[in-house]
């Protein structure tokens, strides 16, 4: 933030700068209100922000800016049309107008976006309340002509708090962290770095990178394999999706995976991980003596699409691969969000002899009924309750919790992250079915996986 400048600026007080911008809009000396909400508009934030950095106060206070999106507007927009969708950005600018004090300032930033600026703000803690406020407010359903409509929001906050930064890179950061809180679970915000910007530049530069990636052959699958705890027979393996790009290097899952998520690239790259499993999955099984199942992560996006079973199928078909040689992994977070629009798809697709497992199991979104009313077979307990095991009482009490509701539903347990030989024990000692970690066995490629399984018959396999 840029230091005080008193010479130009004499004992000028915040109140003296809001009567500035009062005058200035009334002169129409600026570009002043927005012509939907009424509000301040862009131009006007830019001239509020200038005067603020001018006027910078006295450590410990500093300025904030939030950016508000809301999520539903421009669906809302095609769906209500532009009458609607405009009244209901009126009402929504008032509020946040009303939830403003002295010393605040609201704009209109775009058809979905608002900025709330907190000229003497005194620090994280005043933010988050705000933000808390501001999110609350959004979500009360809005009444237009006796119809109710909703949206929600997420929030990016800048402080300024880095050196020689100008107004519009305090509105980059803010605008920038904002898709981060599409992918957060938690409040709906998220403060800005002063890396944010960078961050988001990175970002936009793999997403474009990743686009067409399936295509040119940059996407393999690895396979991890699963061992029965007490014999150390191989179960199964989870098929793992990986990227090598030529400009990127290795890029890990938890960074291209939102990516293909968020513009819908994960229909395309989903089926092509279904249709490469399932035909591994038949040359293993013809060449081993022992039935694998080959396990395939599958995304919300996935289950909610209309053609996701038929498409399933068509892939069984074409690779003449059995059902039972094949399990569907879904989070737990996933199994929520899809239980109402996609419970009757899975029913059906474990009726084809297909089993579905609950990945990442007690990382805090379970609810039991989920496990009564979709056809679970197997449960498979997030790795980050391993991670303290065996020395942390409270973590051992919950696993043993999550091994008795699943002997007590008759479900297959699997344990993740097993790393070190005392965790390994431990499992053991329990009696604990399954795992699965760095420690059994390294994701590796199916060539690799064929020669330490040691499968004579895959040449007759693939012949057949």
């Amino acid at each position: 933030m840029k230091t005080n400048n008193r010479t130009m600026h004499p004992r000028l007080v915040y109140e003296q700068m809001e009567t500035d911008l009062a005058q200035s809009t009334a002169r129409n000396c600026q570009p002043g209100t927005d012509r939907v909400t009424g509000l301040p508009n862009r131009a006007m934030l830019d001239w509020y922000l200038e005067h603020l950095f001018a006027l910078a106060p006295e450590p410990p206070l500093t300025s904030a800016l939030l950016v508000i999106s809301l999520r539903e507007v421009k669906t809302m927009r095609y769906a209500f049309g532009d009458t609607i969708c405009n009244q209901f950005m009126r009402i929504t600018g008032r509020h946040f107008r009303e939830a403003a004090t002295p010393g605040q300032f609201v704009a209109a930033l775009s058809e979905d976006e608002f900025a709330f600026v907190i000229s003497k703000c005194t620090g994280r803690e005043e933010c988050m309340a705000l933000a808390r406020n501001l999110l609350n407010r959004v979500n009360q359903p809005t009444r237009i002509d006796g119809r109710a409509y909703f949206s929600s929001a997420h929030i990016g906050i800048a402080l300024a708090e880095v050196e020689s930064e100008t107004p519009a890179d305090m509105l980059h950061r803010a605008q920038a962290v904002l898709h981060e809180t599409r992918l957060d679970a938690g409040e709906g915000f998220r403060f800005a770095a002063s890396d944010s910007a960078k961050l988001a530049g990175e970002e936009l530069s793999m997403l474009n990178e990743v686009h067409g990636a399936c295509e040119r052959g940059e996407f393999y699958v690895h396979y991890q394999p699963i061992y029965n705890l007490q014999n150390h027979e191989l179960r199964g393996l989870e098929a793992l999706l990986r990227w090598k790009s030529p400009r990127l290097g290795e890029v890990p899952p938890d960074r291209f995976i939102p990516l293909l998520e968020k513009y819908g690239g994960i229909l395309d790259v989903g089926q092509w991980v279904l249709h490469t499993a399932c035909r591994q999955a038949r040359l293993w099984n013809l060449a081993s003596a022992k039935p694998l199942r080959i396990s395939v992560n599958v995304s919300a996006i996935q289950l909610e699409n209309a053609d996701f079973e038929t498409q399933l199928t068509d892939i069984l078909a074409k690779t003449r691969c059995q059902p039972n040689w094949i399990e569907l992994e879904i989070t737990e977070s996933v199994a929520v969000r899809v239980m109402d629009r996609a419970q009757e798809r899975l029913l059906s697709i474990a009726a084809r002899g297909i089993t579905l497992a609950i990945d990442d199991f007690g990382a805090g979104y379970s609810s039991f009924r989920h496990l009564a009313s979709l056809p679970v077979h197997h449960l498979k307990l997030d790795r980050t309750l391993m991670a303290s095991l065996p020395h942390d009482r409270k973590g051992i009490a919950i696993v043993r919790a999550i091994q008795v509701l699943s002997n007590t539903l008759g479900l297959t347990l699997t344990v993740e992250g097993i790393e070190r030989y005392d965790q390994q024990l431990f499992c053991q000692q329990a009696g604990i079915e399954q795992g699965q970690g760095f420690l059994l066995g390294m994701p590796a490629s199916s060539s690799e996986i064929a020669g330490a399984l040691d499968l004579t018959n895959v040449s007759s396999a693939i012949a057949a």
